[in-house]
């Protein structure tokens, strides 16, 4: 075991290149090894070794065992050689041998056990950044969907973290887009930390011009009713991490253009009700760039901004200018210079209004005099 371990430190680099290949068929025979730590020890040895140019070819022509190791019984030995795939890939010497992994690799993202699904999901994202790889991953599509309705939550996150990775590249759009209702459909999974990734995900997506369509069209096949009732739901949802991932999410889902007046007005009151409810200037800050992000993309959102939270009133444009002092008042004790910077964003989009900065400011002067 202890010398399995050794091979990991650079001392490996003075063994004789004569010994390149005993050396490496030890490993290989290691990973036969009844011990399981020694298996996991050996595979991550050649994944180290498999960075050094002079191994490379030794490693390659002993690697065919790595194909067993995916079969293992041990689920941590699995674990490692679907590490080992990633750490492969990226090198174009190895491309062959983790090709020849693919069906096994597939295989695993319907492991029995949650630790190896969760790596296979990773490893399959490692491949995506490979052109070499992008039919492999494209073929275990389908099986990456499918967990979807995994009830493991951990799963759920990792499949939409992949397809986070997946959108990096243009060549998976058609896969994007396929699984694009499945994506909003999870802003309403029982999990929270589900819906943390999906709102992320959402986010990315939207600032793709490539996805903007297609999101556009997916909210709208999901019933805009149902969609925007679920957007506006999560600004109050009981877990505060979600809170601060769809307040971002927000301004991106106006740009698509699928808001109605109705809507704007409950979002706003909902995001009003932030800064009044929430005990963290983190979210007052989050609540107050969204307010500012809105208003910047239409000044007529300016006009759903409630005087007083909760009481939902349509205000003009100019009395939009006397509502939001009473709501920075509402945090005159805080010194926290993010929240006055994100306070001073707000203040220049409603500038944007058209009424002069120099009456703006006059307003907010005894508001803010304080700071």
């Amino acid at each position: 075991m202890a010398g399995v371990q050794l091979l990991s430190i650079p001392a490996v680099k003075e063994i004789p290149s004569s010994e390149f290949n005993s050396l490496v068929a030890t490993l290989v025979t290691l990973l036969s090894d009844p011990e399981e730590k020694v298996q996991i020890t050996a595979l991550h040895t050649l994944s180290e070794l498999a960075k050094q140019e002079v191994f490379r070819d030794a490693i390659n022509r002993k690697l065919p065992a790595l194909l067993e190791s995916l079969e293992q019984e041990e689920w941590k030995i699995r674990v490692a050689a679907l590490k080992t795939c990633a750490a492969l890939a990226g090198d174009v010497t190895f491309c062959e041998i983790v090709k020849q992994a693919a069906p096994q690799i597939m295989a695993c993202i319907k492991d029995p056990d949650y630790n190896v699904q969760l790596q296979a999901l990773n490893t399959l994202s490692q491949l995506s950044r490979e052109e070499a790889f992008w039919l492999t991953v494209s073929d275990a599509a389908p099986h990456i969907m499918s967990q979807f309705e995994s009830p493991s939550w951990s799963i759920r996150v990792q499949v939409l973290r992949t397809l986070s990775v997946f959108i990096e590249n243009d060549a998976f759009g058609d896969i994007i887009n396929s699984v694009l209702p499945r994506i909003l459909e999870s802003l309403s999974d029982r999990d929270d930390d589900v819906r943390v990734a999906a709102a992320e995900i959402l986010v990315t997506l939207i600032q793709h011009s490539i996805y903007q369509a297609p999101m556009r069209r997916a909210f709208q096949d999901s019933g805009l009713d149902y969609a925007l009732s679920t957007l506006s739901d999560l600004t109050s949802d009981p877990f505060r991490s979600v809170r601060m991932a769809v307040l971002p999410l927000i301004p991106k889902v106006a740009e698509l253009d699928v808001l109605r007046s109705t809507e704007v007005s409950t979002i706003m009151l909902s995001i009003v009700d932030l800064l009044s409810e929430d005990k963290e200037e983190d979210m007052w800050i989050a609540a107050l760039d969204t307010i500012s992000a809105l208003v910047k993309q239409d000044v007529s959102y300016a006009e759903e901004i409630p005087p007083k939270p909760p009481k939902l009133t349509k205000q003009s444009v100019g009395a939009v200018v006397n509502v939001i002092p009473t709501i920075f008042s509402l945090f005159e004790r805080t010194k926290e210079q993010r929240f006055w910077d994100a306070a001073a964003e707000v203040l220049l989009s409603l500038a944007s209004i058209g009424l002069p900065k120099s009456s703006l400011f006059l307003k907010f002067n005894h508001q803010i005099s304080f700071i």
